[in-house]
């Protein structure tokens, strides 16, 4: 039953992430908390997420090519082992205490900061760096490197079509070593696996969905989208740990 419920999970996460450029983890990472273990729910996430970006980046179009998206990929792919370290040794209820920590702060930064209207501004290397190194540390301890990254894109600004474009192409071209990192370190074991394959098993039927809904977003839509994304998945984030604290 456990394994349906991880593939029902990771079908409703993909839906989002198909839909608006990002989400899996922040979804299915803290509700598949409830049903496994917090460091298990990570593995999964961060195993699955390989998948799904794999997918998004071969079907959507227009591709963004890997140069836009060199700095930000290459380093959060460096930080990517400190947050893996700290996913190691970190115990469960405190992994539950970072995941509400971080969507909380990623939700509060996104409601000051709506995306940017017109053309879209110049992107900045430093910058880049600095959001990849944050994106990577959180997505090695809790799987949800995204909020850093989409913050800085709706910054950045150019659209739905430009920002979701760069998301899945970040999403792929990090995907790949995070994951071989994840398995040396140890974080993705024998244990993960067998939900790593329900969860793949929905993502399809999640993928297909949200590509129907993205022509129905508009662009103003499509902000307050991310921001109740990012809130909402906070709220459940913030339930969980509480639960975990108060047990």
């Amino acid at each position: 039953m456990e394994f349906v419920a991880v593939a029902l999970i990771a079908a409703f996460a993909a839906f989002v992430q198909s839909s608006v450029g990002f989400g899996y983890a922040l979804v299915f990472a803290p509700i598949a908390s409830f049903l496994i273990a917090p460091s298990e729910a990570i593995a999964v996430s961060i195993a699955s997420s390989t998948v799904i970006n794999t997918l998004l980046y071969a079907e959507y179009r227009p591709r963004t090519d890997i140069k836009a998206v060199a700095a930000l990929t290459a380093a959060s792919v460096l930080a990517t082992p400190i947050g893996l370290y700290a996913l190691l040794v970190a115990d469960e209820d405190l992994l539950r205490l970072f995941i509400a920590s971080g969507v909380f702060l990623s939700a509060a930064v996104n409601l000051r900061h709506p995306s940017r209207e017109g053309p879209p501004r110049p992107d900045r290397i430093v910058l880049q760096l600095i959001v990849g190194a944050l994106a990577g540390a959180i997505r090695g301890a809790v799987s949800m490197g995204g909020p850093p990254v989409i913050l800085y894109q709706h910054w950045i600004g150019g659209g739905a079509a430009s920002i979701r474009s760069k998301m899945f192409a970040y999403f792929f071209w990090g995907g790949i070593p995070t994951v071989l990192l994840a398995i040396g370190s140890g974080v993705i074991d024998s244990g993960a696996w067998p939900y790593v394959v329900a969860a793949s098993i929905g993502l399809p039927v999640g993928i297909l969905a949200g590509r129907g809904l993205r022509p129905r977003i508009s662009e103003v839509l499509f902000g307050r989208l991310s921001m109740a994304l990012l809130g909402g998945t906070a709220a459940i984030a913030a339930i969980g740990a509480g639960l975990a604290i108060a047990s």
